[in-house]
Parts: structure tokens; sequence; C-alpha cells
């Protein structure tokens, strides 16, 4: 295995556990009080290791830059989801 292939095993680990963190605030609540550590606290140390991750790939060679006009886009492209599941009476809002 290459330094970049651990790399990239090692970046999907940390969104998958993201996305656990962000499952858990959503089952218990940002700051559920029995809780040791927030959820949203949790999701934010999540998240700095992800990017952790995302700039020891850059330091490796791995082009990973955000573009804004591709930032720009999907963050666009989410806004109009959002207003989609509005639409329907899915999300509040």
């Amino acid at each position: 295995m290459t330094k970049t292939e651990y790399l990239l095993a090692t970046l999907a680990e940390e969104a998958a556990e993201v996305a656990q963190a962000c499952c858990k605030a959503l089952r218990f609540g940002l700051n559920d009080p029995t809780r040791e550590v927030p959820a949203e606290i949790r999701i934010i140390e999540e998240l700095a290791d992800l990017e952790a991750v995302v700039d020891l790939l850059k330091e490796a060679g791995v082009q990973l830059g955000i573009r804004y006009e591709v930032y720009a886009k999907a963050k666009q492209r989410k806004l109009d989801k959002m207003a989609h599941s509005i639409e329907r009476g899915i999300l509040e809002s």
C-alpha cells in the first residue's frame, strides 16, 4: 500500500465517522446532557480529523483543492434540494 492509498483509506474512514456523528446528533440531539461529549462537539472533532487527512493528502501531492466555482455550484445544488424538500413539506422552513 502506498502512502497515498493509506491516506485515501483514512479519508474514507474519517468521512464515515463524520456521517456517524451526524446520525447520532439526529437521534439524540446536538446537546444531549446525558452524553459525555455533546454531538455538536463530536461533529467538530470528526470534521477536524477529516480536514487533517485532506491536508496530508495535499502535502503528498494529491490535488484536492476546491475551486470556488465548483464549490458555488455544489452549494447551490444543496440549496435547491432543500427548497424542493420545503416545497414538498418534508423539511420545515
